[in-house]
């Protein structure tokens, strides 16, 4: 329709222009010759001219009709938003059918190649890790490993042989550490090494050394705890749950699986830490001189807006001069402690009116206070239910 649509209006604007040249021509002849008889010539003259005009319309109209913009095309001069958005609507349907065409040239390429896969798969038997063979057969476009042990084999399996577990050692030193392990979450820092006989699911019982990296409670599976390391028999990390452990064995002699980790996790350092934590927050969570200076120099420190370093330490020596050094609690131990203390005003001002305050606690106090007014303001209250104990 485009093509001859063009082809009429050149034909039309060649017609236009052969009037216009032959009116023009015939015009000038008739006005530049002698024999120019105006009454007899100008009604031919007149016929020429008309013949000129029609020509020149023709022209043009030829031109407009070449340059006329289609109907469902949109003038960018008179409204250039709307010609932007049919822009844009055209690109994103050439986008769209592109899409279409490459999804379509993919989909045939992985059909192919699947079909390939499955033709191949339908005479190929593998073989799994357990040693058994299994024949991959295509059903609804998968490949389903169908084995014969999960068929037949299944019922000449060896039935699981799980032993009763004394979990109390691990018990108590969860009790003991105050469960700030996550679910019975106990690492350690260095992986223990354990050889172990173990009964998997198939009630095969293999030996295996494993380093233990962390026990943690059977949150699925019917409860109890499991230990989990890297097994030198797979070469990978696996779990293991502990009733299946017929036997285990550290250096030669055996040993009580559960009591033998527990032991270790308690010489461990990060065992020490623990115990010294809970030994400092058990401190300063009392109402003795200790918990008592802690928490009152604390809410003074932290009035200034600032809790400084220098005010931590000048409070965790203060605490260490109060509890003495024989129990190991280092001035950092307090330190980490006494960034978790957040009392607000009403809390500090309980706290005074029902705290023995001693000279000692006051001096310290006033000494932290300097130039700042929210520190002297809490002084001040310090001062003045002491002032009211005296």
């Amino acid at each position: 329709m485009a093509e001859k649509s063009k082809a009429k209006t050149i034909f039309v604007r060649v017609i236009g222009w052969i009037l216009i040249a032959v009116s023009l021509i015939t015009i000038i002849s008739i006005i530049a010759y002698d024999y120019f008889n105006f009454g007899e010539d100008f009604i031919a003259l007149l016929f020429f001219i008309g013949l000129a005009i029609a020509g020149i319309k023709l022209a043009r109209s030829g031109q407009r009709n070449s340059t006329r913009p289609n109907k469902n095309q949109i003038d960018m001069h008179k409204d250039p938003y709307a010609w932007y958005e049919a822009e844009q609507a055209k690109e994103a349907r050439k986008k769209a059918e592109a899409e279409e065409r490459l999804e379509s040239e993919l989909l045939r390429s992985v059909l192919e190649a699947a079909d390939q896969r499955l033709q191949q798969l339908e005479t190929e038997s593998v073989q799994d890790e357990e040693g058994r063979t299994g024949k991959l057969i295509a059903e609804a476009g998968n490949a389903t490993l169908i084995s014969h042990a999960d068929r037949g084999e299944q019922k000449n399996r060896k039935p699981m042989q799980e032993q009763d577990v004394d979990y109390s050692p691990l018990l108590e030193l969860l009790t003991e550490t105050q469960n700030n392990t996550y679910n019975g979450y106990v690492p350690f820092d260095q992986s223990v090494s354990v050889e172990i006989h173990y009964c998997d699911r198939d009630g095969e019982t293999t030996s295996r050394q494993v380093g233990v990296s962390y026990i943690a409670e059977n949150e699925y599976g019917g409860g109890g705890y499991y230990f989990s390391g890297f097994c030198h028999l797979r070469k990978e990390k696996r779990s293991f749950n502990f009733p299946r452990v017929q036997r285990t064995l550290v250096n030669g002699q055996e040993v009580d699986l559960v009591q033998h980790l527990v032991d270790t996790y308690r010489q461990s350092d990060q065992y020490k830490a623990t115990m010294l934590e809970i030994k400092t927050d058990t401190i300063l969570a009392s109402d003795g001189e200790a918990g008592t200076a802690a928490r009152v120099l604390t809410y003074i420190a932290r009035a200034g807006g600032i809790f400084t370093r220098k005010a931590k330490v000048t409070i965790a020596q203060y605490l260490q001069e109060i509890e003495g050094t024989e129990n190991g609690i280092e001035v950092d131990n307090y330190i980490t402690a006494l960034e978790q203390i957040k009392p607000t005003t009403p809390e500090y001002k309980s706290l005074v009116k029902k705290a023995k305050i001693t000279q000692s606690l006051l001096d310290k106090a006033q000494s932290m206070v300097g130039k700042d007014p929210m520190r002297q303001g809490a002084f001040e209250i310090l001062a003045a239910e002491s002032k009211r104990q005296s």
